[in-house]
């Protein structure tokens, strides 16, 4: 998932921190 889009790994680790809440 992470490598492909480095610029979008924040992104998508922003909002699986928000679902996991």
């Amino acid at each position: 998932m992470y490598g492909a889009r480095l610029g979008s790994c924040i992104i998508e680790n922003f909002f699986m921190y928000i679902g996991l809440r």
